[in-house]
């Protein structure tokens, strides 16, 4: 859903007077019309797609609709000087790539690159003065999400990459990598993977180890509504 809704937001926008558009931010428009619209959560290659053809025959007028009335709200009460969103409520995988590609100075780098380029960005690091300051923010309370969100990516691109065209193959990744350009993000995902993780530890071992959380989340998130967020305010 994020991706038909950006695509559209980016359409709409392109039509408006170049004045108007800069008093438009895109990322809030992709927020407030993703809150008015359905959740397409997946966990895996076939579940996106399927989702996401879904959304696209069943949602393509209401997401023109919600983004057209997300554009006049944003024109008739902008937001100014917005404070971003803390690292802690970004805290995912592609968040974590995005950081790497700026500190890398690599926009494309995928997961499957990091190992090279970090060890190419600590070289370089070493032969000037200073060092890189790790962030806090970017370990601890998310850390074990944000691994399992990578070693899915990791797999996806190991064994399904291959099998698609490069196209697809580019597509996918800026789907992937869609919040973390955009500074988007749904709040209620962290919580709803806390109170699964909890009632998970409550199970048997034995029953607990054949149940996947993210698949348990996501079912739980297609249930709620979203709480997109692209502020401290928000």
């Amino acid at each position: 859903m994020e991706e038909l809704v950006v695509a559209e937001a980016k359409s709409q926008i392109a039509r408006l007077e170049a004045k108007v558009q800069e008093q438009i931010r895109l990322t809030d428009v992709a927020a407030y019309s993703l809150n008015q619209l359905p959740p397409f959560y997946a966990t895996n290659q076939r579940g996106w797609d399927k989702q996401r053809q879904r959304a696209q025959a069943e949602c393509a007028r209401q997401i023109s609709a919600v983004v057209r009335q997300a554009i006049v709200n944003a024109m008739n009460a902008p937001l100014r000087n917005p404070e971003p969103l803390s690292p802690r409520d970004l805290i995912s995988p592609e968040q974590s790539l995005f950081r790497i590609q700026e500190l890398c100075n690599q926009k494309g780098l995928h997961w499957k690159d990091v190992p090279r380029a970090v060890a190419t960005a600590i070289i370089d690091a070493k032969q000037r003065p200073g060092a890189i300051a790790v962030e806090p923010d970017l370990v601890g309370t998310g850390g074990r999400r944000m691994a399992d969100g990578i070693k899915s990516y990791l797999k996806r691109a190991k064994y399904q990459v291959p099998k698609v065209k490069k196209q697809e193959e580019d597509r996918d990744f800026a789907t992937y990598m869609l919040r973390a350009d955009y500074g988007l993000a749904n709040i209620l995902e962290f919580q709803v993977l806390q109170v699964a993780q909890k009632q998970m530890a409550r199970l048997p071992p034995n029953v607990a180890k054949r149940i996947v959380l993210e698949e348990v989340a996501a079912y739980a998130l297609n249930q709620l509504p979203p709480m997109y967020a692209t502020s401290a305010r928000g």
